[in-house]
């Protein structure tokens, strides 16, 4: 049991950390077309989807979903910056929870009830049916379960010229 546990904790954390430990971009390296997403410096502001159309030393020029219209902003406007690497499934990991999840209640189920010899073969009958049919149902939860990975962008640094 305690291993079962322990592969299930180890499933769950060892993508967190991998996801946190990407590289961040320079934002006057951003081209054209990138999605992004920018936070004002008010503290109660929310992201704001946008599309970059160019990175200027002194301000970003953008669009905002489906406008046609080209926006500008000074950097010091901007507090946060996240630029979007693309959008992926979960295949694998959908495949990986469905197999441990329903060869465990397979197996629970297999279990519920019997004593002695028909019991270890309704166990074994039940992690494998449970083992299909939670590959299969984590498979398609995995697959129509989309994200879209975002990276801190380094906002360039204004020279305030004293006055």
């Amino acid at each position: 049991m305690r291993l079962v546990l322990t592969t299930a904790f180890v499933l769950m954390v060892a993508p967190v950390t991998l996801h946190g430990q990407l590289e961040k971009i320079d934002a006057l390296a951003l081209e054209t077309g990138t999605r992004a997403r920018i936070l004002g410096p008010a503290p109660d502001s929310k992201f704001t989807l946008i599309t970059v159309a160019s990175a200027k030393p002194d301000s970003l020029l953008y669009r905002l979903g489906g406008s046609s219209n080209t926006r500008s902003l000074g950097w010091q406007q901007i507090s946060k910056m996240e630029a979007s690497v693309g959008r992926h499934r979960h295949v694998a990991s959908g495949l990986g929870i469905g197999l441990l999840t329903g060869t465990l209640s397979g197996i629970a189920l297999g279990a519920a009830g019997q004593h002695g010899e028909q019991r270890a073969l309704n166990e074994l009958g039940g992690a494998i049916a449970g083992a299909l049919f939670g590959t299969i149902i984590g498979g398609t939860a995995g697959f129509f379960w989309r994200t879209e990975r975002w990276i801190p962008v380094y906002l360039p640094q204004t020279i305030k010229l004293p006055q």
